[in-house]
């Protein structure tokens, strides 16, 4: 009997944390320099390294970067730059602590900008809280904006999800050392937002891009054709593009066949591993908050097989405890 183990990597991000970046390069002149910025992780990859984002302008004539957590330096390894949104990703293979999901702000919300900007400038780091206008622009409360070395910073809402990550600040002075600087014009913090974040994920992450760019990756998804609400047969796999709130693995792009949709008399399509796989993320990133408690904790879930509105198995699953599910009983062999 074959069986398909999924472990249940929910949005508990309790542990995530802005961390420092810091990059070495040569600037057009020649000379040496040592730059400094904010950086955080979305998720991990296939080989277990953590997925992290930051602004792309720190890196700006950087020949090498490293992250620091817990006091240790984690080289940037596999860098991804976007050529049009500020924003840029990298490997690292520092021990995984949690990450932030990606949530796009669609109204003033409340959030907190974790960055390292003051610690760069000799004084204690700190966050700055204010409110979201628009997706794009972050206004402090009492004016305070970003400085130098928040640049990457995720900005994050009251419970915890990133709506995108700082990359400057409007004016048209000189870069602010300090967040008051520009306190007295209310400046606004200029935000890369979520949406432009998930795209360079999933178009730009581990492949180099050509002439013409990247191809949109199309992740395998289980639909349940239907008409007026009712299912009308069996699951087919199809190609899709949908918003990632939290990048649990990061798989290589690949663009499955649409499946034809057979009539009731043929035989039910039996999925694969890795569309049941693949099904089941779907799922539980599209019912994140169901599945939380009104702390944020994560609850127990139960699956229910079942087919013609009869059960088949329930099984009950404790947090973090792998959900083993019978692909055969998934298929339809009984």
């Amino acid at each position: 009997m074959r069986t398909l183990i999924i472990w249940l990597l929910l949005c508990c991000s309790a542990n995530a944390e802005a961390m420092q970046l810091i990059v070495q390069g040569t600037t057009v002149e020649g000379n040496r320099y040592t730059g400094y910025g904010t950086c955080f992780v979305v998720g991990t990859t296939e080989a277990g390294r953590c997925l992290i984002v930051t602004a792309a302008h720190n890196f700006d004539r950087a020949e090498r970067g490293s992250v620091i957590k817990g006091g240790k330096r984690y080289a940037v390894e596999n860098l991804r730059i976007h050529p049009r949104h500020d924003v840029a990703c990298f490997e690292s293979p520092m021990p995984y602590g949690g990450e932030f999901a990606l949530q796009q702000a669609t109204r003033r919300v409340r959030v907190e900008a974790l960055g390292f900007g003051p610690k760069y400038h000799g004084r204690p780091a700190a966050g700055w809280t204010g409110e979201m206008v628009g997706s794009q622009f972050m206004l402090g409360d009492g004016g305070l904006h970003s400085c130098s070395g928040d640049s990457g910073a995720p900005v994050v809402t009251d419970d915890g999800y990133a709506v995108g990550l700082v990359t400057g600040v409007e004016t048209s002075g000189s870069t602010p050392t300090s967040r008051s600087q520009y306190a007295a014009t209310n400046a606004r913090t200029v935000v890369t937002d979520a949406d432009a974040i998930r795209l360079h994920l999933t178009q730009y992450y581990s492949q180099q891009c050509g002439p013409n760019g990247c191809s949109i990756w199309l992740r395998p998804q289980i639909q349940q054709p239907q008409f007026l609400g009712i299912p009308t047969g069996p699951p087919r796999v199809v190609g899709v593009t949908p918003p990632i709130d939290s990048i649990g693995i990061v798989t290589r792009p690949s663009v499955p066949q649409q499946q034809p949709v057979p009539s009731p008399a043929q035989q039910i399509v039996r999925p694969t591993d890795s569309q049941v796989q693949a099904a089941v993320n779907v799922w539980m990133q599209a019912n994140i908050n169901q599945l939380k408690g009104s702390d944020g904790q994560c609850l127990p879930i139960t699956i229910i097989l079942a087919r013609d509105g009869r059960e088949i198995d329930r099984e009950t699953y404790q947090p973090g405890q792998p959900i083993i599910l019978d692909v055969e009983t998934i298929g339809g062999s009984r």
